[in-house]
């Protein structure tokens, strides 16, 4: 009986590894509202220690360069002073 138990746990295991794996689109990462494209992104030029310390956050945090700039210019939006907002509002079209 132990020797028939022994022979179907192999062929159960060898069953397993033919079986394709399937893989669904995990790789598919969206931020925020609208995805965009690598091709619309836009450079943005900023002075060496600030492009290093951009780099360190999007690699201690686990995210793309371009999500740090982003939480961090929405953190700064919210610094603004009223007069500021007005600006800002006008600048946005709103």
């Amino acid at each position: 009986m132990a020797l028939l138990n022994k022979k179907n746990n192999k062929q159960n295991t060898e069953d397993n590894r033919n079986k394709p794996t399937i893989i669904d689109d995990d790789a598919k990462i969206t931020y925020g509202e609208k995805q965009y494209k690598a091709k619309d992104r836009q450079p943005i030029q900023v002075d060496p220690p600030v492009a290093d310390m951009v780099r360190n956050i999007s690699y201690a945090k686990d995210m793309p360069m371009y999500e740090v700039v982003k939480v961090a210019m929405e953190a700064y939006r919210d610094t603004l002073s009223d007069s500021e907002k007005v600006i800002y509002d006008m600048r946005q079209g709103k």
